[in-house]
This record gives C-alpha cells, sequence and structure tokens, in this order.
C-alpha cells in the first residue's frame, strides 16, 4: 500500500514539476536588472538575470538509511528539482518497520535577499504504548505543518542571515478497546497532541571555514486527556548548529534543538566523494538522539547519507566546502528548501486510561 502510494505521488510530483518548469522559464530572456521593489518581491519583472550556476549540494537526489535502537530500519529518499530560476520543490518519502513519511517543502526566492518556504508532511510511527492490562503497538499518525522566511544580510561582518519560522503540529486520537484485567476493566485511549511553535534564529559565520545557526523556540504543546490530567509542555527553547570545513572535501556538523516537546542532538561528518564540471557526488555519516515528551521516549540512531547533484554549471569551477556560503540565487533557493521548515523526530501522541 505504501509502495503504491509513493509511486503515485512521485510520478505526479515529477508531472508537476515539468509543468511549472517550463511555466517559470517562458519569461525568461535573462539581460539584467535588479529585484528591489515591494512588487516585484511577489512578481518578480521580465527579462531579469539571474543566477545561472548549478543546483546546490545538497541535491537534487540524496539517499539515507538509518539504523534506529527502538524502530529499526528506516530508508528515506529525497529528491528536489528547480522550478525555473526562483522556486523549488522538495519531495520525501521514508519507510521502514515502524516508520512512515511523506513530506514536501516548497520554496521561493521573493528578491535576491528574502527567501519563503511552506513545508507538509504526513508522518507516522508504530510506538508500543504501556497500559495496565498490557502492552500495545499501534500505528498512529499525525499532520506536520510549517513555514519560514529568511533575510540575508549583507556587508555585516559575520552574520550571514536571520530567519523566523512557525510550525502546526496535530495527532490522531484513537480510543482502543476496552481490556479486562485482574482488578477489573481497563478503558483505554491514545491521545494525540496538538502543538504550535516559533522559532527565531541567525546564521553566524566569524571566520570563512565555518558557520553557526543559532534558534530560540517557543511551544504550546497539548494533550487533552479524558481520565488523567492533561499533560502539556509549554515555553521557550534553544537550538544551534555548528558546520566546520576540514579541507576542501571534508566537513564536521553538529547540532542540537532542545524544545518543549521534543529534544534532538546530531553530530556527522560530510565528504566530497567525487566532484567535476555540473556534478557532485557526497557522502556522510551521522549519530543523532531525541527524546522527550514522545512515545519512544529516548532513542538512538545511527545513519549513511549519499547526496548527489548533477546537470550543473559545465563552465563553472567543482564545488568545495570552501565556497561561499551564499553560491547566487538558484543554488541558495534549493539548498534553502532541502530543509524543511518542520520535522520532529516522534509523532506527538501519549497514553490515557482509566479502570473499574
Amino acid at each position: 500500500m505504501v509502495a503504491r502510494i509513493c509511486k503515485y505521488c512521485f510520478s505526479a510530483t515529477l508531472l508537476a514539476t515539468s509543468a511549472l518548469t517550463t511555466t517559470a522559464f517562458a519569461d525568461y530572456t535573462g539581460t539584467g536588472c535588479t529585484v528591489g521593489k515591494v512588487a516585484d518581491f511577489i512578481y518578480p519583472p521580465r527579462n531579469c538575470a539571474y543566477d545561472r550556476a548549478a543546483p546546490a549540494m545538497h541535491g537534487p537526489f540524496q539517499l539515507t538509511v538509518d539504523y534506529n535502537d527502538r524502530s529499526g530500519w528506516t530508508i528515506d529518499p529525497k529528491y528536489i528539482n528547480e522550478l525555473g530560476p526562483l522556486d523549488a520543490l522538495s519531495l520525501e518519502f521514508a519507510f521502514g518497520s515502524k516508520t512512515f513519511r511523506a513530506a514536501s517543502t516548497y520554496g521561493r526566492a521573493l528578491s535576491n535577499d528574502v527567501f519563503f518556504k511552506l513545508s507538509a508532511e504526513y508522518f507516522a510511527q508504530k510506538p508500543t504504548f504501556n497500559f495496565i492490562s498490557g502492552d500495545v503497538e499501534q500505528w498512529m499518525g499525525q499532520w506536520d505543518f510549517g513555514g519560514d522566511i529568511r533575510y540575508l544580510v549583507h556587508g555585516q561582518l559575520g552574520i550571514d542571515s536571520f530567519h523566523f519560522g512557525l510550525q502546526y503540529i496535530k495527532a490522531q486520537n484513537k480510543e482502543l478497546p476496552d481490556m479486562a484485567y485482574v482488578a477489573g476493566t481497563d478503558i483505554r485511549h491514545l491521545v494525540g497532541g496538538t502543538e504550535v511553535g516559533a522559532a527565531l534564529g541567525v546564521r553566524l559565520q566569524p571566520w570563512g571555514t565555518g558557520y553557526f545557526d543559532l534558534d530560540l523556540f517557543y511551544d504550546e504543546n497539548n494533550y487533552k486527556r479524558q481520565f488523567q490530567k492533561d499533560d502539556d509542555a509549554i515555553g521557550f527553547g534553544a537550538g544551534g548548529a555548528f558546520h566546520q570545513n576540514i579541507g576542501e572535501k571534508f566537513q564536521f556538523v553538529i547540532s542540537g534543538v532542545d524544545r518543549r516537546p521534543y529534544y534532538e542532538y546530531v553530530v556527522g561528518v560530510k565528504w566530497i566523494a567525487r566532484h567535476s564540471l555540473g556534478s557532485l557526488l557526497e557522502l556522510s555519516t551521522y549519530f543523532s538522539t531525541d527524546g522527550g515528551d514522545v512515545p519512544f521516549g529516548k532513542e538512538n540512531r545511527l545513519g549513511l547519507g549519499l547526496f548527489y547533484s548533477w546537470g550543473g554549471d559545465m563552465y563553472g569551477a567543482p564545488v568545495v566546502y570552501h565556497d561561499p556560503l551564499n553560491r547566487g540565487l538558484r543554488q541558495e533557493i534549493v539548498n534553502y528548501t532541502n530543509i524543511p521548515a518542520v520535522r520532529p523526530p516522534q509523532v506527538l501522541v501519549t497514553s490515557d486510561e482509566g479502570t473499574f
């Protein structure tokens, strides 16, 4: 069933991508102007020469395979495509024995300095829930929506960009059949959370070979239980990431997110295995741990990733990690779209029970 859904969605996305790409390039003739007026942010004027550089380093295709000590193996393919010089679209399907994720992000450059993106996904997992009458494994899903706007800063020493994001998560509720146990009857419910969150962040580049992402979060996640006390997670959190180049072909990455409903910490290394004019092959490995007010509790994950880009600028130099962060408008929008505006590590579901 999941494979059939993936096949149809992937085919539909490629068809839509093809149509939108044709439309996007229809008005492009390219002879130089600057997008600056407020109206031009949304409706760019014709005959503007936007950057024609190669796609971003993390696209247009990537494949991640990881092992989780709580949910087993997961295979996660992702495709990113440009929809002309100003737009990009990503499509992702992750599947495993206890995980399924279908996600998409649309990104657009409103100007050379202002970008926005919208993300939507259906995310499902099969955790084990503990009840007095016994443990139950149950598939539970949720809908995740997010938006983000980013502003690039030029001429400010050490500051690359600012961003502001919002997310909304709604997990499903489910009533399980009543179950008899030695002291009576167990009434069992699974309660999905309703989460609203905001993020405000800045990217800093104090030296040429490394940069930092710093974020402040505010979240309200509510579980409306019937029998037990409501379990709410409300308040501020923080996050950060550090990318450091090691030569031209290696990059060390460490990141952490501590939000009220969940946390996630990641450490990894990326390696440019091969690059040539117009193409790039990256390999990566990472370790992550996450948990919080989530059904699996703490889990550890070890993964391998492959990133392949093709069809780029045949006249440009091969991409290396020492290249500037801002590598042109089209690279920027693909890179920006590759990172979804919402992506919780686990479904926000908890148990609720009463006995008589």
